[in-house]
């Protein structure tokens, strides 16, 4: 079997997993072990296969269903809210109307006219890539494999992702990074700017995403708190160019997973992924920003 079909086929049992649990807490710890991927990775090939977040799926299965039994069913609108999974029948009605754009008894009164429900098994088929359009795009996306050294890395977590970037986060991070390196004199000693991310925020604002900041070091350093020495494990990755503002990278870590693994056929390490900044917007403008985005693999 090819690794691309074997991804597929891992993201399908937690599509499986989601339509039969959808009234229950669902965790991506847990959905990561049903598909046998690390926390690292399973979220961004659950996206690049996809189209759309895990958390975003969850919760349009979850009004789907409850559209569903709105139409088809005797239960009241607070006992499908619990039915779908939602805490709350306002966090259900507020949910509901941010995707129909009606209330779900605005929706029950007039039928759900106008509204297209989608089938209950599945959002569309695992076998099929969001779009040909995106498939294209991504086939003529260049990467490049490299076997890279350890590094280790003088570190500094941030929380905050808004508006579909680490933005705030990363500068309020770098400012103090720069400060620590200039006030023990280590800036001769540093080598890359690379940032971290551990796991994938669950919406485009998530205010307890992680971002870890980071300047790779030659030299032994031995770090007070908050700050810390982190491992990039020595190994083989496929690296990704990225041209343009931090805000848009997102869209190449997509397509990276895409090329990688659901049209090429690399297998993931367990390994967290980075970026690799090769200038700085200290004195670069935000369209000459290069940066490069590393995936490991096997």
């Amino acid at each position: 079997m090819s690794t691309q079909i074997d991804y597929r086929e891992r993201i399908r049992r937690v599509t499986l997993y989601i339509e039969d649990n959808l009234s229950e807490p669902i965790r991506l710890r847990d959905m990561a072990k049903i598909a046998c991927f690390s926390e690292f990775h399973f979220h961004r090939v659950f996206l690049a296969c996809m189209g759309v977040t895990l958390y975003e799926y969850i919760n349009y299965r979850r009004l789907c269903k409850a559209a569903d039994l709105i139409l088809n069913s005797s239960l009241r609108i607070t006992d499908i809210a619990m039915e779908v999974g939602f805490e709350s029948s306002s966090a259900f009605a507020t949910a509901f109307k941010k995707h129909f754009r009606v209330t779900p008894s605005e929706f029950g009164r007039t039928r759900g006219k106008g509204f297209r429900i989608e089938p209950l098994k599945f959002l569309n088929s695992i076998g099929v890539y969001g779009s040909e359009q995106r498939k294209l795009k991504a086939e003529r996306i260049p990467y490049e494999t490299r076997t890279l050294p350890e590094l280790k890395l003088l570190s500094l977590s941030k929380r905050g992702y808004f508006s579909g970037c680490f933005f705030k986060a990363a500068q309020d991070g770098y400012t103090e990074l720069y400060d620590y390196l200039d006030a023990h004199g280590l800036r001769q000693g540093t080598v890359h700017r690379i940032s971290i991310y551990p796991e994938l925020p669950y919406s485009m604002n998530d205010p307890d995403a992680v971002i870890k900041c980071g300047f790779s070091v030659n030299k032994v350093v031995q770090p007070e708190q908050p700050f810390e020495i982190l491992t990039i494990p020595a190994g083989k990755y496929a690296v990704f160019p990225y041209a343009g503002p931090y805000e848009y990278i997102y869209q190449t870590w997509i397509i990276a997973y895409l090329r990688c693994f659901l049209i090429g056929n690399e297998q993931v390490r367990d390994v967290a992924p980075f970026e690799l900044y090769l200038n700085s917007p200290r004195d670069t403008s935000p369209e000459d920003l290069m940066t490069e985005v590393h995936i490991p693999i096997v």
